[in-house]
């Protein structure tokens, strides 16, 4: 299995253990209604919030991680606020609705001895409607939160709710620039409106690939995107047979090539043009630390943003593809040097424009494609 699939599962599991985990305090919470016993407090209602709260979680779950990545969930994914809202919550909210009003929980605690009673009209009734409101609340929160990540990319959320970024940081990170080739010609034949339907639906088909090998979309630019990783993220190491090495970046780079040479035919058909990109991989500390007040943002400063722009324009000089910085290479190295599954043509230390040192610059090429 790929490790973005083991990502997903990963990812799928810890939703599920988080849903019964929430279950499991809130049944704790009203298991009086069940039974007047100290039993009922220390295990009866928790068991029955953890059979509700974990297939309620295995519903969206599911819904969000698997059924996202299919062609009605990527439709779902591109959809407007107003819809995706408009959409889920009553889907989520018959699947609460369904459970909660089976009394599936109590059938199960019934079944394996921990209550006597499975006739809903035997339990309380306005602990039906409590638990009714606390899941819509919960589903609500939950669609919300998914649709602001979505927004303001993976994890964004999380560092402003507990300020991690509130005060700089400094940190070492690899940095991916992305671009569009012929984006100037692309503008002049498509016209506005159709070049950016155009460049949207690039960036879009992006976002899975570059998630897939946990990078964070850090902003987009024109028609460029700017893709980072931390180190530990970026020193993720492939699973494989002879595959040495960290390489997620490099990994993210070809795989997203794939990507849209897989979209090619669909977009020669609409466009009548196919999209191909140029990219450039480089190394070094920034200081991140929010920014803004009316508008607040997480921001990356240094020298590296600057010299990886100017690396992705060396490639096109050189004709390349893909460019990396020795450095980047480096720092991804296993015990037997550079990842393999690449050819690496050395460029040697070449000057970049606003910079005083040169940067020793490589071209990587997929071997196994003979490129």
């Amino acid at each position: 299995m790929r490790e973005a699939d083991w990502q997903r599962v990963r990812r799928f599991l810890k939703v599920v253990a988080a849903g019964a985990t929430v279950g499991a305090i809130f049944g704790a919470i009203i298991s009086q209604g069940y039974q007047q016993s100290l039993v009922a407090a220390l295990f009866i209602g928790p068991f029955i919030g953890i059979v509700h709260g974990g297939l309620i979680a295995t519903g969206i779950g599911g819904m969000e991680i698997f059924f996202a990545r299919t062609a009605w969930g990527l439709r779902l994914r591109r959809a407007s606020f107003a819809v995706t809202l408009l959409v889920k919550t009553p889907l989520y909210g018959g699947l609460v609705l369904a459970l909660e009003y089976s009394k599936l929980g109590e059938r199960v605690a019934h079944f394996v001895g921990f209550i006597r009673v499975v006739d809903p009209r035997e339990i309380y009734e306005p602990l039906t409607m409590l638990s009714i409101f606390f899941s819509f609340f919960f589903v609500v929160l939950f669609i919300e939160v998914m649709q602001i990540n979505q927004i303001m990319g993976r994890g964004t959320l999380g560092r402003f709710v507990f300020g991690y970024y509130h005060r700089p940081r400094l940190e070492n990170r690899f940095f991916l620039f992305i671009d569009l080739i012929g984006s100037t010609h692309l503008a002049e034949t498509l016209g506005p409106l159709t070049y950016q339907r155009f460049l949207n639906g690039v960036f879009q088909a992006a976002s899975d690939p570059i998630s897939d090998h946990q990078g964070e979309i850090y902003q987009y630019v024109g028609d460029q995107m700017v893709v980072t990783w931390t180190e530990a993220a970026g020193a993720g190491v492939r699973k494989g047979a002879g595959r040495k090495g960290a390489v997620r970046p490099l990994d993210c780079v070809f795989a997203l090539k794939q990507t849209l040479a897989d979209l090619a035919p669909a977009y020669l058909k609409e466009y009548r043009e196919a999209p191909a990109i140029r990219a450039a991989l480089h190394y070094g500390a920034v200081v991140v630390g929010e920014i803004g007040d009316a508008k607040r943002d997480i921001a990356f400063h240094g020298d590296v943003l600057n010299a990886t722009a100017r690396l992705e324009g060396v490639a096109r000089e050189y004709q390349g593809f893909f460019i990396a910085s020795a450095v980047a290479l480096d720092r991804l190295s296993g015990a037997g040097g550079w990842p393999s599954g690449y050819d690496y043509r050395r460029l040697g230390p070449l000057p970049l424009r606003g910079k005083s040192a040169p940067v020793e610059a490589v071209l990587v090429t997929q071997a196994a494609f003979g490129q």
